[in-house]
């Protein structure tokens, strides 16, 4: 049996390198290294949450690359309000997946959405901006991001039905979820349908998150954030699936006009490859990109920053052992340098390894926070067995 490592003896609360993939809950993540990739993300967020403006994303590079863990780091509400202007009203983030099934993904997006919303969560929001500006102005208001009457309609019922069951039928309607008898029992004629007809629907909906008044004072809206992930897995789409997807984010971009941002995370073997998604995305997308932001390999340097400040965030207090510790410092580049994909995923991957060897040879018996015991004579005896577990 694998000898577990005893954390407290090397001066860490937690094992820094844990997963392979990054963890779900925003507020216990840490950003490590790559302080430029950083500050164009604050540099993003500033902008949006002290502004109305638009604002789509294209976060592109190598897998592992760090795209999902920079979406989960900064979901954080208290991380952003950081970065809010005190004007407005609040932020709400939604994270999704791209479908894997392509016949049917814009109705994935589309209710995947709806879901990281939650149906009770919709309904709140949709009556408190029904009882702050009134039942006419938001039923105006709606009908002109949805350009439907029956839309609008069912919009503003969410904020106005008293009667339960007919509450219930609304939800199985915006669930894509009632039958016609039912929609008639609430006075609503249109089924959503057509791939423009959920993006309106769900326009309306993210308006109601954001606020309906027409004027644009920060104190009165909200900004919604979107990050849609792996997005990459258009390429195994038929035209005829992938186009409905674009189209539902192109149509969910012209019905909301401000205070929204969307990221879209891709995987890329090269740089060059983002020609490739530009097919993908089509013209009328691409050219509502604002900004891109690429995740390149780390160099040795970045590497061995990256993995200090790691360690660094998950140090106990009390210790005062060196930034490297337990790798001496020869022992840490030797490590980076030997990582071929220098990515944050791979990097992690290379340092649990080593840990997991280091503690079931006893290197951890006797600590000497003067004198870590990871050398560089460690690291090249473990890099036969690396290699090795690599090619099986």
């Amino acid at each position: 049996m694998a000898k577990s490592i005893e954390w407290r003896s090397v001066g860490l609360r937690l094992n820094p390198f844990p997963e392979l993939t990054p963890q779900t809950d925003p507020g216990q993540i840490v950003w490590a290294g790559m302080p430029k990739i950083k500050t164009q993300f604050e540099d993003v967020f500033y902008e949006a949450l002290n502004s109305r403006k638009k604002q789509v994303v294209l976060n592109y590079g190598p897998y592992g690359g760090g795209k999902t863990h920079a979406a989960m780091y900064f979901s954080d509400t208290a991380r952003l309000q950081k970065l809010m202007s005190s004007d407005l009203r609040g932020v709400h983030s939604i994270y999704i997946t791209t479908p894997k099934e392509g016949s049917t993904a814009d109705t994935a997006l589309y209710l995947d959405i709806i879901d990281s919303l939650g149906i009770s969560k919709i309904i709140e929001k949709t009556r408190a901006e029904v009882n702050a500006i009134g039942e006419k102005p938001a039923s105006e208001a709606l009908r002109r991001i949805t350009k439907s009457e029956e839309f609008s309609k069912a919009v503003v019922l969410l904020g106005t039905e008293t009667d339960a069951d007919k509450l219930e039928v609304l939800k199985r309607y915006i669930q894509l979820d009632s039958t016609k008898t039912e929609r008639r029992r609430i006075g609503i004629n249109r089924e959503i349908s057509t791939t423009q007809d959920k993006f309106k629907v769900l326009g309306a909906i993210l308006s109601c998150f954001i606020g309906l008044k027409k004027e644009q004072r920060l104190r009165d809206h909200d900004r919604v954030i979107l990050w849609i992930d792996e997005m990459e897995d258009l390429i195994y789409f038929t035209a005829k699936q992938y186009r409905p997807f674009t189209q539902g984010i192109r149509d969910l971009l012209d019905s909301v006009s401000s205070f929204i941002t969307i990221f879209m995370n891709v995987t890329l073997a090269s740089p060059e490859a983002v020609e490739n998604i530009k097919v993908l995305f089509g013209t009328a997308l691409w050219e509502r990109i604002s900004q891109h932001i690429y995740f390149d390999e780390l160099s040795a340097a970045e590497g061995i920053r990256y993995i200090k400040d790691l360690l660094k965030q998950y140090r106990r207090s009390s210790s005062n052992f060196a930034d490297s510790y337990p790798f001496q410092e020869k022992g840490l580049e030797l490590l980076v340098q030997s990582v071929e994909k220098r990515t944050p995923r791979e990097i992690n991957r290379r340092c649990n390894m080593v840990l997991e060897r280091a503690a079931q040879d006893g290197l951890f018996t006797h600590i000497d926070g003067e004198k870590p015991p990871i050398d560089s004579h460690y690291v090249k005896g473990m890099a036969k067995e690396i290699g090795e577990s690599e090619s099986e």
